[in-house]
C-alpha cells in the first residue's frame, strides 16, 4: 500500500515538482532548496516523490536519501500539525514550568 500511495502523491504534485525542478535547473548546490520546496508543497518527502525527483534532477537516490537523513529539517513521513521542541538553556534559565513538566511526564522520548 505504500507504494501505491507514493505513485498517487507524485501523479497529484507532478507538475508542481517539475515547476520547482525546472527553477533549479543547472544550478550548482539546488538538491538542498528543491528537497525544502519539494517538502512544502508535498507535507513531507515520501519514497514516491524522492524517486521521481532522483529521476528528473538526474541525481542519486542514494545522494538524496543520505541529505534528507541527515537534516532534521526534513521529514520522510507526515507530522503532525504542531511541533513541540524542547530546548535546554545555559546557567540558571532551566526549564521548569508546568508546561515543560506536563511534557516530560507524558512523553515517550526526547523532543528533538
Amino acid at each position: 500500500m505504500p507504494n501505491e500511495l507514493s505513485k498517487v502523491e507524485v501523479k497529484l504534485n507532478e507538475a508542481k515538482i517539475d515547476k520547482i525542478l525546472e527553477k533549479y535547473e543547472g544550478e550548482a548546490g539546488g538538491l538542498i532548496p528543491i528537497l525544502q520546496e519539494v517538502q512544502e508543497t508535498c507535507g513531507y518527502l515520501p519514497e514516491g516523490i524522492l524517486t521521481y525527483v532522483s529521476e528528473r534532477s538526474r541525481v542519486p537516490l542514494s545522494k538524496i536519501y543520505g541529505i534528507v537523513t541527515f537534516y532534521a529539517q526534513f521529514s520522510l513521513v507526515p507530522r503532525g500539525r504542531n511541533t513541540i521542541k524542547k530546548f535546554f538553556y545555559v546557567g540558571k534559565m532551566q526549564p521548569r514550568g508546568r508546561l515543560i513538566q506536563y511534557v516530560e511526564r507524558f512523553s515517550c522520548s526526547d523532543f528533538a
